[in-house]
């Protein structure tokens, strides 16, 4: 088989098929993304002028990280008061999960802190993200945070009441 890249590998990439006789062959798919990938391998074949195409197709699910909660109510807060609470991102998925929070340019967007705002979950791994909040500004809001996962076409959403 003529073919190997870092997304899809075939092993054995060669070898020898006697006559009323067969082989197992090994197609190792590793997507980086969720999206569809295709490619074509080819079988070179000893006394046959053309080569065999193996069409190969896959569907990459990208990393499966959520958070312990949707949305978080913090409840009533004072002017200059600050608190503290701790989010939970779980990757669910079998490749690393590389984050980064997307800052909020709002009124009451830069008055959230992540710590670590960017990491690694590993697969089956935890990461407790701390969020602190101070405001000097007086009134109801709404934010939604995003969470960039690379290899994930969607954002993860939380959102503060």
């Amino acid at each position: 088989m003529l073919f190997n890249d870092d997304v899809v590998k075939i092993e054995p990439s060669e070898g020898d098929i006697w006559p009323n006789s067969s082989i197992d062959v090994n197609i190792i798919f590793k997507p980086r993304e969720a999206k569809s990938y295709t490619r074509t391998a080819f079988c070179d074949i000893t006394g046959r002028e053309s080569r065999l195409p193996l069409r190969i197709k896959g569907d990459g699910i990208g990393p499966r990280v959520q958070f312990s909660l949707e949305s978080l109510d913090m409840g009533n807060i004072f002017i200059g008061s600050k608190h503290y609470y701790e989010i939970v991102m779980a990757n669910k998925g079998d490749i690393d999960a590389i984050y980064s929070v997307i800052p909020n340019q709002t009124v009451f967007g830069p008055c959230f802190q992540f710590n670590p705002a960017e990491g690694i979950v590993m697969p089956g791994g935890h990461q407790a993200i701390q969020v602190s909040f101070q405001s000097p500004y007086l009134g109801d809001f709404e934010e939604e945070f995003c969470f960039q996962v690379d290899g994930q076409p969607e954002l993860l959403k939380v959102t503060f009441l």
